[in-house]
């Protein structure tokens, strides 16, 4: 069981990868073919959530779940991510003077470990047969 959880684990990392990879390279792209900055942003984080959301349910997770059960589950789960990232930069930074090369180590690490917790124990959880 070990094995599978650290398998699991670093598919996690690399579809979490393939994902902030997709969104780098749609939103040099879509902004270099003319989308505002705002909008080929916007764009491209939807293209890869979408891309992350895929990967994690079908390859990390291998899940079944109906979409309609997982996938708003995987949405809020996100955000709250985003929330905690911004949260937790703020108050590292500002009432505990760690770098911004600290910071972004500790909150990345932070958010990969919630959102594969969540995702683990929520989104996706082990259907028992």
């Amino acid at each position: 069981m070990r094995a599978h959880s650290e398998i699991q684990l670093l598919r996690f990392i690399v579809a979490g990868a393939a994902a902030a990879g997709l969104y780098f390279l749609a939103c040099l792209l879509l902004v270099q073919i003319g989308f505002g900055p705002f909008w080929g942003s916007l764009l491209a984080y939807g293209l890869a959530f979408l891309a992350g959301y895929g990967l994690q349910r079908g390859w990390t997770f291998q899940a079944r779940h109906r979409h309609r059960d997982s996938l708003p589950r995987y949405l809020l789960l996100q955000l709250v991510c985003a929330l905690l990232a911004a949260v937790l930069a703020e108050l590292l930074v500002g009432e505990f003077h760690f770098s911004a090369l600290t910071m972004a180590i500790a909150t990345t690490g932070a958010v990969g470990l919630t959102s594969y917790l969540g995702s683990r124990c929520w989104v996706f959880p082990a259907v028992t047969r």
